[in-house]
Formats: structure tokens, C-alpha cells, sequence
């Protein structure tokens, strides 16, 4: 069984970030409450963007996280912060591939699965996500036809 999901240290940086965000919108919130004479004008406004920032994040971030499982020509896909699980069999999937962008620290590794009956594409990638090499070499073996070219 392969199991591909987040690592920890991608949990732990936008935590870090959220947590930050969050927690210094509410002292800028709380500072301006304590000022005598109003404080400055800008302050709620500034607090009011670094939380909604934060909140945004954490929204996109959570509602995006997912653990796939792949065993025995099955993909489960769930998403445990939206409550939801899905099960596709191999041969759903219509077409997936493997993008390989430069940058300046290196490649950025993106496996993109289109399947059959879902909207958008699963988007994992080797530098988030654990098990990225396994996950490939099953789909090289498993569903090697449907793969697509990078452009």
C-alpha cells in the first residue's frame, strides 16, 4: 500500500505562517483598543488584512490537504478536513502526467491525475508530499498508456 500525504515539515511552515498571521492580527486588533485617543487610523485596517491573509491560507491550505492510498488497483482519496472520501479504480483514470518545472534551486516535481467523473485534476508533488517516487512507478506500471507528455 502506498500512502502519499503531506509532509511534516509542510504542515509545520503553514502552521507557522497561519499561527503568525493570526495571532498578530489580534495584537494589532488589541493594541489599537488600549490607545488613548484612537491610536493610528491605519492600524485596524493593517490587522484586518493580515487576518483575512491568514484566514485565506488556512481556508485554501486545509481545504486542499489530502491523503491519497493506492492498493490493489484502487486510489482512495480523502480529504479529512472537508469530511470526504473517494475510491476510483485504476482504469479511471483518463490521463495523468508528470511535470518538471526549473527553478532556481532546482526541478519542481508535479504528478497531475485526471480521472474520470472529477472536475479538477489531484495534484501531488514531490517536494510537499510523501511516497511522490512510489506513486510514479505504480502509475508507470499500472496505468502506463494513459500517461501524458509534458509540454
Amino acid at each position: 500500500m502506498i500512502v502519499s500525504k503531506p509532509k511534516v515539515q509542510t504542515l509545520i511552515s503553514i502552521s507557522l505562517f497561519i499561527g503568525i498571521a493570526l495571532s498578530s492580527s489580534i495584537v494589532m486588533y488589541w493594541y489599537y483598543g488600549q490607545q488613548e485617543g484612537g491610536g493610528a487610523w491605519w492600524l485596524p485596517m493593517l490587522a484586518a488584512l493580515v487576518g483575512s491573509l491568514g484566514l485565506a491560507v488556512a481556508v485554501r491550505y486545509f481545504s486542499a490537504y489530502k491523503v491519497l492510498r493506492i492498493a490493489k488497483e484502487k486510489i482512495d482519496v480523502h480529504f479529512p478536513f472537508l469530511f470526504s472520501r473517494k475510491r476510483y479504480a485504476i482504469k479511471d483514470i483518463k490521463a495523468w502526467r508528470e511535470e518538471n518545472i526549473k527553478t532556481k534551486n532546482g526541478n519542481y516535481r508535479e504528478l497531475q491525475l485526471y480521472i474520470e467523473g472529477r472536475k479538477r485534476y489531484i495534484r501531488v508533488s514531490l517536494q510537499e508530499n510523501t511516497e511522490y517516487k512510489k506513486l510514479v512507478s505504480y502509475l508507470q506500471k499500472k496505468a502506463g498508456r494513459k500517461m501524458l507528455k509534458s509540454e
